[in-house]
């Protein structure tokens, strides 16, 4: 912690966002459109935007500052990746989307997992398996598919997360980005920038986020040899970090290897469930990817077996 106390700042933060009072970016007045500068009657501005996916579990964070058309281009080019490469963790971390808890459907559509009143409900058959019980271990493993997403996209989305929080200081740093999230495909030419690097950390046990995190750092003035701009996301089980491409801000550590350090995690190496793994994603591919296995694990401390009598 004390690498970002000495060397960044905090621009913008929201703590534990829950389903309640909403909070609003930007003036409802005055609607501009941060990602492409428009206002009325160029653009429209009628829908509520939600200034992260709401299938982060995000009900309450709402931007005046983003228009119809830039609303509808980021739920199709972005935000749909994301959110299919979060997949089966949506399910099994139980974060609310709009229509509640995603069900998780196998490849043949007849597996599945989904939330019932009592609780998660696995379903699998011998010619679509998606689960294996260890008795031995009390463990539960869980091997679901992605479906088709784009790697840049999921990149670019917390790109978009981090630009919908940024305040007017920061804004105009931000250009480059927003003209770059907002192209119609996805392509290295459109922002020549590698390596699109995210660290992922998920802690196990029962949802240990309670609602949602946003934190968006910035390098102190005095400071010269670490990234511009950080940005942090933590909802359900896990947290995602990432460096912005900053090319004109970073220039000078662009041309040398520098130590990039994990944002903490508020749990304790005895936390209860285990301990938090780190995962480090190289998303610099743009081309589609194609049912990816995603493997979890969950661990139960007893079974019951039941018996089915059939006629």
């Amino acid at each position: 912690m004390s690498y970002f106390d000495t060397n960044y700042e905090v621009s913008a933060s929201y703590l534990s966002i829950e389903k309640g009072n909403k909070q609003f970016i930007g003036s409802k007045e005055n609607r501009t459109c941060r990602y492409c500068g428009k206002t009325k009657p160029d653009v429209t501005f009628r829908l509520e935007a939600h200034a992260i996916p709401e299938f982060t579990g995000n009900k309450s964070l709402i931007a005046y500052d983003e228009c119809d058309v830039c609303n509808e281009k980021f739920s199709r080019l972005v935000e749909d990746h994301f959110g299919k490469y979060l997949g089966v963790l949506r399910t099994l971390s139980q974060v609310h989307g709009k229509k509640g808890v995603p069900t998780y459907k196998g490849k043949d559509g007849k597996s599945r997992i989904e939330m019932e009143a009592a609780g998660l409900h696995v379903k699998g058959y011998e010619e679509d398996p998606i689960f294996e019980i260890n008795e031995e271990s009390k463990r539960v493993t869980v091997t679901a598919h992605r479906q088709p997403y784009v790697p840049a996209a999921v990149f670019k989305c917390l790109v978009k997360m981090a630009i919908a929080i940024a305040p007017s200081s920061v804004l105009g740093d931000l250009q480059h980005l927003c003209k770059w999230i907002l192209e119609d495909s996805h392509t290295y030419e459109s922002f020549p920038y590698k390596p699109l690097m995210v660290f992922e950390q998920f802690t196990p046990g029962p949802m240990p986020y309670k609602g949602i995190t946003l934190l968006l750092l910035r390098r102190k003035q005095s400071v010269k040899d670490v990234p511009y701009l950080q940005f942090i996301v933590a909802f359900g089980n896990t947290m995602y970090q990432i460096v912005l491409p900053m090319p004109q801000q970073d220039k000078e550590i662009l041309k040398k290897q520098i130590q990039l350090f994990l944002f903490p995690v508020p749990f304790s190496e005895g936390y209860e469930y285990g301990k938090t793994a780190v995962y480090q994603l190289d998303l610099s591919r743009y081309e589609i990817v194609r049912n990816e296995p995603h493997v979890m694990h969950m661990s139960y401390e007893s079974a019951e077996k039941k018996e089915t009598l059939n006629n």
